[in-house]
């Protein structure tokens, strides 16, 4: 009888299917496992790009495996890949809730975010599962110390020492922390031991022959680094130091030949490429590094170092489409790339777009709100829209953001001294010696801050540390000069600035306090000819047109001290040729002409020039200034309108037209563009201040309006209209007590101004 099929399948089918369940599964772990050891073979050679690959094709096919994420986080970090690095290992670590190595790696990257809570964080929950973990203490130690506490991260290192005597990490991590500490035979001991541990250590000996060259040791350094070299003959990290040291020695080709055969030991790896390549950027030699970066840009393009080095290369030759070029590329593929949206952003305010920049560094910011350079070129770009308030911000939280970071701390000191805030501008300059006591730019902003509170010793001590430090630089003796001059200290301000001239004969700042010097004890006859002699050897020196034409100013105020109107009128016209944009200038050349009376000649006589010359900026810009004074206003505003078309980033011209269209309310937009690039052409000219205040006064944005009138009435507290204008903006905001002062110091300058009916009626209410 035949029997009945049923619905089920025979014993010998399902044996048949549970082959094929169990073929499948091995075949699955077979090609996992095959992609992972092609990896750790890749991540061996050091082709990171490569170990990438197959660490991901690994985790496609076992996405759940914390071992494999956490790999390739560290091929990610060897490829520099910093981001990508960070999400694995974090992914790593919530995978496996405990998984130290995973956690530790997580942490490094908080830290150098300057993170510390969170570090601190990961660091003791380590402990509390492993509290022998040496790394997790390392990572403790390093907190401490990167938030000032030294002592406190050396005595945890010593406990560590003591409790595992034969870590080489910790020996390591001590003797770095009692070189920090100038404690150098110390340091040497740990680092010694840190060898006879591990003798093949490479780090080991790097951090000894570093030390050794502190002392200027460099025989025993050099021979240490060797001693790497031939116990660890196929360490590339050894190879590497050596032929960074020898660079550093100036022994170049030494150092060349290294870094090839460091390309060729590591399978020409992006790495070794990239360090030949950087090589040749510090040698001086950018089109050979250019060369290198291109093809890793094809070869290797998650080597994301050698596109953002390719584009810091092209932006310092000013190939700026070039430069946009590559890391618009970048951007498109990685976009989230926050070093390369930064270093985009600082290309577009190398090049005055402030917007653009901004909404780059906003987009980097939503990203992540804790990188301080973000923070630092969001101020640089406020600054180039003239927005103070905004930009002392930026700096301030790029200081909150990383407490060591020294051109945050120099930016805030620039600008309080800019904003007459000479006491908190101290403070800034105090940290930025204690940061970096060998640097002299924060004994250069103290010494400026002191000068302005007349504590004259300690600006004086403090100018002559910068000297000490920048011996060749004019600047210091310059600056003391002033000090001096200050203190009506004639001859040794006169000393000052004549050796500041010694140093450098086109340093203007020390030729105009030596020409007030002599205006002042009674030799203004000498200053003509010390002023031409000075520019003989300015031009001899080859100084640019614009240092030359603002000694042709300097001049032409000399010849105004000796009443030689035609000579000073002379000396004005070559500095406008040579440079356009000087505002200075054109407001001697007004002054002239105001105290000759003469403006019908002297527009006649632009007129002239304009026709010969119709594509010069300067002579069109000079032109509207005459017919302004003429009250030519239509004139004015064509002479200007042509001098902006001629030359966008003439910031007289701009900020003139600028004024001229603020009176007419329809036209307050192209007011408010015009007054903005003016400010970042002319960013500390009071007019300029005054006039884009006053735009956003008249917009009713008295916010922004304040702080640049403000500056305009500080640098210049002799002019009425400012301080009318500061004071309209305090009035309307509801600042009326200070609105009124600022109008009775405008009344005491121009009495007239009481009468006016606008004035008058803010006073009454």
């Amino acid at each position: 009888m035949k029997m009945k099929q049923t619905g089920t399948y025979s014993g010998l089918a399902l044996l048949a299917l549970a082959t094929l369940i169990s073929a499948g599964c091995a075949s699955k772990a077979a090609r996992q496992a095959k992609f992972e050891a092609s990896a750790k073979t890749y991540m061996d050679q050091e082709q990171y790009p490569e170990a990438i690959i197959q660490f991901r094709n690994a985790l496609a096919l076992a996405p759940a495996s914390a071992d494999l994420e956490f790999q390739l986080g560290q091929a990610y970090s060897k490829n520099q890949q910093l981001q990508e690095a960070f999400v694995s290992f974090r992914k790593a670590a919530q995978l496996r809730p405990d998984y130290p190595d995973a956690e530790l790696a997580e942490a490094q990257f908080y830290l150098v975010a300057k993170q510390f809570p969170q570090v601190v964080t990961i660091g003791q929950a380590v402990l509390a599962k492993h509290p022998g973990n040496v790394e997790a203490q390392i990572l403790l130690a390093n907190t401490d110390a990167a938030q000032g506490r030294i002592d406190a991260a050396r005595q945890r290192l010593e406990k560590l020492v003591q409790a595992q005597p034969s870590s080489v990490s910790a020996h390591l991590s001590l003797g770095v922390m009692n070189a920090a500490q100038h404690k150098m035979d110390v340091a040497r001991q740990e680092f010694e031991r840190a060898i006879a541990l591990d003798p093949h250590s490479a780090p080991a000996r790097q951090d000894l022959a570093s030390l050794l060259a502190t002392q200027n040791d460099w025989a025993g350094a050099e021979a240490t680094l060797r001693k790497g070299v031939h116990d660890n003959p196929d360490s590339a990290q050894a190879k590497s130091s050596l032929a960074d040291f020898l660079y550093t020695r100036h022994r170049f080709d030494e150092a060349e030949a290294l870094y090839k055969e460091l390309i060729t030991m590591q399978h020409d790896s992006p790495q070794a490429n990239f360090k030949l390549a950087s090589f040749y950027v510090a040698q001086g030699k950018p089109d050979q590094a250019v060369a290198i970066d291109r093809r890793l840009a094809r070869q290797a393009p998650s080597f994301l170092a050698a596109q953002e080095q390719w584009a810091q290369i092209s932006q310092a030759q000013k190939k700026y489409a070039e430069a946009d070029q590559v890391l618009g590329d970048l951007l498109k593929a990685h976009p989230n790339d926050i070093t390369a949206m930064e270093q985009r952003a600082s290309l577009y305010l190398e090049q005055h777009q402030p917007d653009k920049a901004l909404s780059l560094l906003s987009a980097a910011q939503r990203l992540n709100p804790n990188v301080a350079r973000v923070a630092f070129e969001q101020g640089q770009a406020y600054l180039q829209q003239g927005n103070s308030d905004r930009a002392q911000d930026s700096f301030q939280q790029a200081v909150t953001l990383d407490g060591r970071y020294f051109d945050a701390e120099m930016a805030m000191a620039q600008l309080l001294l800019n904003r007459q805030q000479s006491d908190s501008a101290l403070q800034y300059a105090q940290k930025m010696e204690q940061l970096q006591p060998n640097r002299p730019e924060g004994y250069f902003f103290a010494a400026s801050a002191l000068a302005n509170l007349r504590r004259y010793p300690e600006a004086t001590a403090a100018i002559q540390h910068f000297i000490a430090l920048s011996p060749n630089s004019s600047l210091g003796p310059s600056h003391l000069g002033y000090i001096f001059s200050m203190q009506k200290q004639w001859p040794a301000a006169q000393h000052a600035f004549e050796q500041a001239l010694t140093l450098n004969p086109a340093d203007t700042e020390a030729l105009a306090g030596l020409s007030a010097l002599y205006n002042n004890t009674n030799q203004g006859s000498r200053v003509v000819a010390m002023v031409q002699a000075q520019m003989a050897r300015a031009q001899a020196a080859k100084a640019p047109a614009a240092v030359m034409a603002a000694m042709e100013d300097e001049l032409a105020r000399a010849y105004e001290q000796q009443k030689n109107s035609n000579a000073a009128q002379q000396a004005l016209e070559r500095a406008v040729a040579l440079d356009p944009h000087n505002f200075n200038t054109y407001v001697l050349l007004g002054i002239l002409f105001a105290q000759q009376k003469s403006f019908d000649k002297a527009q006649q006589q632009f007129t002239q020039a304009t026709a010969a010359a119709p594509n010069s900026a300067g002579l069109w810009t000079m032109l509207g200034m005459l017919d302004e004074q003429l009250n030519k206003t239509g004139q004015a505003e064509q002479a200007y309108q042509r001098a902006v078309a001629i030359d966008p980033n003439n910031g007289v011209a701009d900020n003139n037209l600028a004024s001229l269209l603020s009176a007419q309310p329809q036209q307050l937009d192209q007011a408010l563009t015009l007054a903005q690039r003016a400010k970042r052409a002319l960013p500390t000219v009071p007019n300029v201040n005054d006039t884009l205040g006053w735009i956003y006064v008249n917009q009713g944005v008295y916010q922004l309006a304040i702080p640049l009138l403000q500056q305009a009435v500080a640098a210049q507290p002799d002019k009425s209209e400012f301080h009318v204008h500061l004071a309209t903006a305090l009035y309307r905001s509801g600042r009326k007590p200070e609105a009124r002062a600022q109008l009775a110091e405008a009344i005491r300058i121009d009495k007239n101004l009481a009468s006016e009916s606008e004035i008058a009626q803010m006073l009454r209410n």
